[in-house]
Formats: C-alpha cells, sequence, structure tokens
C-alpha cells in the first residue's frame, strides 16, 4: 500500500508533526527534544521548516523557501542562511555531517529525516498537561534512528499539543519593526551614531563631502543638513552625550597621540578631558578606542594600558579628582583585551567587549560596586558595538555570528541571544536613546570582487568573480583552470572554488558563522589548507580539493594563519603567535608537531625550491628572505606595512605591490639580476591586511581583490520595543 502524501502546506502549519523523533508544533513555534525540553523558534524559522516538511526528501531551492516563508516580502539569502543555521542549531545537525537538514550545492535544501504525520481526522482526546518522553540515543540524531509504533507516539502527539500550551516556557518573539528612516544618505561613510538622552538629536562622525579626516556632526531626523561641530586635522570620532545633552565628548586621534575631548553639543570651543591609549591603525575612524559619560556625569570610560607594556583594560576616569580607576581585567591570553565601555542606564554596570584576538570578541558586564563580571555571549565572533535598552535589561549588539553583521539582543543578567530583524544589510553600531525606544545603527553596503589584469598587453581589466557581498583571498590553482577564494555570497564566509571566469562556482565548506581566510592549494593542486576561525584562535585546515571531509591540522590556544606549502607538498609554513609574538612556524601538511622557525619575526612566508624562506612581518614594512643556514636580509623594503599579503614567490622572482607610487604598481623582483621593475599600475590596488592577489601559473595573468563598493548611512528605529 503506497504511503499517503504530506498534508498540505495549510495543514502543516496548524497540526504538529514529528522529524524524525522530534515533534514539531508551528502554531506554537516549538520544536519539541526527544527528551520532552521544548525549543522556541522564531516564527520564520518555523515555517522555513514547514515548507521542507511539506516535501520531505526532495530538494526545495532558495526560490521556493523564499516564496512559502515569506511570500509578501523581499528577503536577501542571508536571511535564509540564517533560519537554515538556527533549525540546524536547535536539531543539533552538524551541516558537515547532516541527519536532519542537507544543503544542495548551488541548488537549496532537503529535508532528509523522516517526516511522520498524525493521521487527519483524529481527534486529540481531552488530557492533562504532560512531558513528551521519546527513547533516545545519546550519540547524535542520525544514530537515534529506529522503528516506532507510530499510532502510539500520535497519541503521546495530541497529549502534548494541549499540554504544552499551559507550560509557559515559550521565549518572546523576534520584535516586529516598523521600516526604519534613512537619517544620512550623503556619499561616504557616516559613523559611531549617539542619539541625544532625549532622542530628538544624533551626533556621528563623518569625512564629509571632500573625504579628508573624520570630524563631528549632528543632526536632527528630518532636518537636510548636519551642524559640524569639529574641525581639526585629526580624526575626531565616537561622540558620547553628556547626561544632559549640553556637551559631547569625542575621541580625536593623530598620528602620535589619542586624546578626549569636549564639545559644546551646539558648536563652541573645545576642551581636552584626558589622553587615551594609542595605537597605529589604517582607518582611525573606525578602529580608534570609544569613550561613555557615566549618567552622573562624573566618569568617563574607556580602555586604557596603565603601562605601555600593561593589558588593554577599562578604566574609569573620575573628571572631578582626574584619578583613574581599573574595573575589568582581561584574561591572560597574550592577545586579550577590553574595549568599548558602556554604562548601563542606571549607572550601576559597565557593558565591554572582551577580545582574545582579531574577531574573537564576547560582550561582558561589570558591577561597578562588587567587581564581578558576567558573561553574556560565547560566540567568539567579532562585535562592532553594542549599547544597553534603557530599561536596562536587555543589551543590543552587532556581530557577524552567523555570517554578515546583525543586530542581536541578549538579556543583561545573560539567557538566550535573539535576532533583531532591523533593516539593511551590514548593521552596526547600535546606540539607544536614554529615553523611549529610539536607536540609531550604521547600515554598510561594501562589494569586494575579484578582477583579472592581463600582465602581457593593454587589455582592460575585467571582473572575473562578483557577487553582491564579499569575494576575497584569491588562489589560482597550480594548473590555472580553478580558483580558490573565500566568499559570504551564501549568507557565512565559506572556501569556494570556481573556474578563472567565475562560472561553475562550489562551496567547499558549510561551517555557518566562523570566519574562514587565506587558502592556499597544494603544489600538485589536489588540496587546499586555509584558516579559519571557530570557537576561538584561528586553526589551520585542509580538505581535498573536489571538497568532502575537513580535517583539522592544529589545535592550539593562540593563532595559526596564512599557511602555504612547501615545493615538496610536505609542510605547511604559517604565522603563529604561540611565542607571544609573531613568527613563522611550520607544520606536517596532514598535522602533527608544530616547529617555531624564526625568532626575530614573521607573519606570512613563502618556500623556495632551493630552501630560502621569504616572509613579511605583522606591522612592518619590507620582505625578508631567511636562508637555510638562517640568516636574515632585507630583500624589498617597499612592500608597505600591513602588505603581507600582496606579494607572489616564483622561481624566477617575486610580484609585489609597490604603494611608494601613486597609483600602487604591480612589481617584480628578478633573482637574476637584483632589480625591481614595475609591471603595470594597479588602480585600485588590493586591500592592505589581506592575501589579495595570485599570479597564473604561467605568469600572464593577475587575480587581484578590489573594494567596489563602500558606504554607510545611518538608520533610525522608533519602535524597538524588547
Amino acid at each position: 500500500m503506497a504511503a499517503p502524501p504530506p498534508p498540505s502546506l495549510s495543514s502543516l502549519q496548524d497540526d504538529a508533526f514529528f522529524v524524525d523523533t522530534w515533534v514539531a508544533q508551528p502554531s506554537l513555534h516549538t520544536l519539541h527534544a526527544p527528551s520532552g525540553e521544548p525549543i522556541t523558534l522564531e516564527p520564520k524559522v518555523m515555517q522555513v521548516l514547514v515548507c521542507l516538511a511539506s516535501a520531505p526528501g526532495k530538494v526545495v531551492s532558495r526560490d521556493e523557501l523564499h516564496a512559502c516563508a515569506w511570500p509578501d516580502t523581499f528577503v536577501t539569502d542571508k536571511v535564509l542562511t540564517r533560519a537554515i543555521s538556527e533549525l540546524r542549531k536547535a536539531f543539533g545537525d552538524d551541516p558537515h555531517d547532516p541527519a536532519i537538514i542537507a544543503t544542495i550545492p548551488k541548488k537549496g535544501y532537503r529535508l532528509i529525516a523522516p517526516v511522520h504525520y498524525p493521521p487527519s481526522g483524529d481527534a486529540a482526546p481531552a488530557a492533562a498537561p504532560v512531558t513528551l518522553s521519546l527513547p533516545t540515543d545519546s550519540r547524535s540524531p542520525r544514530s537515534a534512528r529506529r522503528p516506532w509504533l507510530w499510532g502510539g507516539l500520535f497519541l503521546l502527539l495530541a497529549l502534548v499539543v494541549l499540554g504544552v500550551m499551559r507550560l509557559g516556557t515559550r521565549a518572546d518573539s523576534a520584535p516586529t519593526l516598523s521600516p526604519p528612516l534613512a537619517l544620512t544618505t550623503t556619499p561616504g561613510h557616516e559613523v559611531s551614531p549617539a542619539v541625544s538622552p532625549a532622542g530628538e538629536t544624533i551626533a556621528f562622525a563623518w569625512k564629509g563631502p571632500e573625504g579628508d579626516n573624520w570630524n563631528i556632526y549632528v543632526k536632527q531626523p528630518g532636518a537636510e543638513a548636519a551642524l559640524r561641530l569639529t574641525d581639526h586635522p585629526g580624526d575626531d570620532t565616537h561622540p558620547v552625550w553628556s547626561p544632559d545633552g549640553a556637551h559631547l565628548a569625542f575621541v580625536r586621534y593623530t598620528d602620535t597621540d589619542c586624546r578626549i575631548m569636549l564639545v559644546p553639543a551646539l558648536s563652541g570651543p573645545e576642551r581636552e578631558l584626558a589622553s587615551c591609549f594609542w595605537y597605529p591603525a589604517s582607518d582611525y575612524g573606525i578602529f580608534s578606542p570609544k569613550v561613555d559619560w557615566s549618567p552622573d556625569g562624573r566618569y568617563l570610560a574607556f580602555a586604557d594600558r596603565g603601562t605601555p607594556a600593561g593589558s588593554l583594560h577599562i578604566a574609569l576616569l573620575d573628571v572631578e579628582t582626574d584619578s583613574l580607576r581599573q574595573v575589568t581585567t582581561p584574561t591572560t591570553t597574550p592577545l586579550s583585551h577590553d574595549t568599548d565601555p558602556r554604562f548601563s542606564t542606571d549607572g550601576t554596570r559597565l557593558a565591554f567587549l572582551r577580545s582574545w584576538g582579531p574577531g574573537l570578541d564576547d560582550l561582558h558586564t561589570v558591577n561597578l560596586e562588587t567587581g564581578e563580571e558576567t558573561r553574556l555571549t560565547s560566540d567568539f565572533r567579532t562585535v562592532l558595538g553594542h549599547d544597553w535598552a534603557p530599561d536596562d535589561r536587555h543589551l543590543v549588539f552587532s556581530s557577524n555570528r552567523n555570517g554578515t553583521f546583525d543586530l542581536w539582543s541578549v538579556p543583561a543578567t545573560g539567557g538566550a541571544v535573539q535576532w533583531i530583524p532591523a533593516t539593511g544589510w551590514n548593521l552596526k553600531a547600535p546606540s539607544f536613546a536614554r529615553e523611549g525606544t529610539r536607536l540609531a545603527y550604521e547600515n554598510w553596503t561594501y562589494d569586494t570582487n575579484l578582477w583579472r589584469i592581463d600582465l602581457a598587453g593593454d587589455a582592460a581589466d575585467t571582473m572575473a568573480i562578483a557577487s553582491s557581498l564579499w569575494d576575497v583571498h584569491p588562489q589560482i590553482s597550480p594548473d590555472g583552470d580553478r580558483v580558490a577564494f573565500v566568499s559570504n555570497r551564501g549568507g557565512s564566509y565559506e572556501l569556494w572554488t570556481s573556474a578563472p571566469d567565475g562560472t561553475d562556482a562550489v562551496a567547499l565548506t558549510a561551517f555557518g558563522g566562523p570566519v574562514v581566510g587565506a587558502p592556499r592549494w597544494s603544489p600538485d593542486g589536489e588540496a587546499l589548507a586555509f584558516e579559519v576561525r571557530r570557537t576561538g584562535p584561528s586553526d589551520l585546515y585542509r580538505i581535498d580539493a573536489d571538497g568532502g571531509a575537513v580535517h583539522q591540522l592544529t589545535d592550539t590556544s593562540t593563532d595559526e594563519v596564512v599557511p602555504s606549502w612547501s615545493p615538496d607538498g610536505a609542510w605547511l609554513y604559517f604565522g603563529s603567535h604561540a611565542a607571544g609574538s609573531w613568527q613563522i612556524a611550520r607544520v606536517p601538511a596532514r598535522g602533527g608537531p608544530i616547529e617555531q622557525i624564526t625568532e626575530t619575526g614573521g607573519y606570512a612566508a613563502a618556500l623556495a625550491s632551493d630552501g630560502t624562506l621569504y616572509l613579511a612581518r605583522h606591522g612592518e614594512a619590507g620582505l625578508w628572505q631567511r636562508t637555510p643556514a638562517g640568516e636574515e636580509t632585507l630583500l624589498l623594503p617597499d612592500l608597505a606595512v600591513g602588505d603581507w599579503g600582496n606579494w607572489t614567490l616564483t622561481e624566477a622572482g617575486i610580484h609585489f605591490v609597490d604603494r611608494s607610487a601613486r597609483p600602487a604598481v604591480l612589481t617584480f623582483y628578478a633573482f637574476a639580476t637584483g632589480i625591481a621593475t614595475p609591471v603595470k599600475p594597479l588602480s585600485p590596488g588590493p586591500p592592505r591586511n589581506q592575501p589579495g592577489l595570485s599570479l597564473s601559473p604561467d605568469g600572464r595573468w593577475l587575480l587581484v581583490m578590489r573594494l567596489d563598493q563602500s558606504t554607510s548611512d545611518l538608520m533610525l528605529l522608533d519602535d524597538l520595543a524588547l
């Protein structure tokens, strides 16, 4: 007898059903684990599950899922990717070895777990609330499958449907928001929004129409023009309002120092409040330290080292006595530091970011009376701004915890993190008014693509690999037929390969959140090594060029970055921070003991066939060569600071980006002559601090990473209630 067809989509939205040994209740947005534990899903996440369950075992395309779950709303692919990620998290499903939901590359998703439905027409008997407890296997969803007496389960399901309504365990659903107001739409980047205490004015930083340097502006919603408050050759950023709304404190960053300044909110003479920690940065407006003002106006909070060798921590400056007090203590790991302080509305607590290294941030609070610290998130992801809700019950923060940057909320005492469905693509730097529900944030639009540059003639540069998001870190295969690169076109940063013209693009990994970077082909083209930040420092991984299982090669408490293969394919050379500073180390290509190679610094390296090691150092200009005997010599002084990834080694010499000229020039240093010769202008050149170029095996063309679009505008929400 043929199995009955699955119920209609409308029926599934109202009725409970089984996914393997799990019970889904769409009408209550609830998923019950085999143990009976209820898990609340966001409505649209549950709707995606319903859409998949209406076609069990079949591939459901992304377009079909968009039409099914968001029939009257345009949403981007990242929203669907996030919903799938949330479902997998709820089921405990591994995307690399799925038992519930499988990703079908370039097509969509398939619900591979068995789906069962209560027989139609069965009335649920009246019953008291019960807890459903199904037989389980402690290993995984895949190993827990077994035959069931479905009639008995349907009876239990009926009892649960009635009983769970009275359990009272549902979490609040995601807030429903009205469309935001575009506060600024001027060219360039408007950053660091700060809403005045009453919410009537927003301060922010902007480089102005000429794009020269950052200054502080204020603007009222609906007004056409913004009022400029500062005019200084340094960079003025991160404004914060005084409690009475009469003044703004901000950070002034120059080439030599950092100062916290004060200016009247309606313009007037400035004065200095304090000095702050200075460090070299490529863009002070985004990366300079931040400051906050206590609600009683007595204290300024900011990140400080205390001593030149001290760890960056949060300190409070008493503006009446000029005394400084340390209030947080970072962990003892080499790169750990605390930044970005924000006072609670009542002034009793301070929220801050604790970072264990680049892109490894989590949100914490400290009780200013007891010194007790509370960790609110455990994501190890980049956090770009946070603020307290006016009632101090929640914090809102920006994070790439699911791929691109979204706004999230978390209870101030800790608990479940909730997505905020605000409009925009990459949402950063949330700022609340102290009164009401008004929230400002940055909405970033950027597009990075890979361009082909022919070196043999005058052909125009062509965009080779592109999407509407980030396509970065190009690496051409040894035979020139494939290109490995990193992209978040699917919602999270993953390793992809494609033909050199961008066709036949395939995602090799499905980490679903961790940041992937710096892929390198093995000399035989059979494998790729790359770096991943999963739940802590960066580690090295390996995968076959055709995909398959991902193999972790390093697992330490410090970072391993930017791998490159030895010519014989036996070793991977990389940057390591195990010694407390960046040095070059190596590990067997299939994993094993790590050996430190350098002692004088190194971040990215390549080994030549004669055993010479070429390396760039972190935070220093130049490219060094290291002989097999260990002697090091500065070879290319014109490789700029941050261009550690913008050079490539061949048997004949080294191609590198020379920024001493304008525009930057691709230059070739020949081993035979010892002369560096310009090859072709690069306008624009690849970004710094990225592995941004790759040379074809025949040396006739180049792939270069370019930032083709980058803007940020400020948005304003008037009705965010958490």
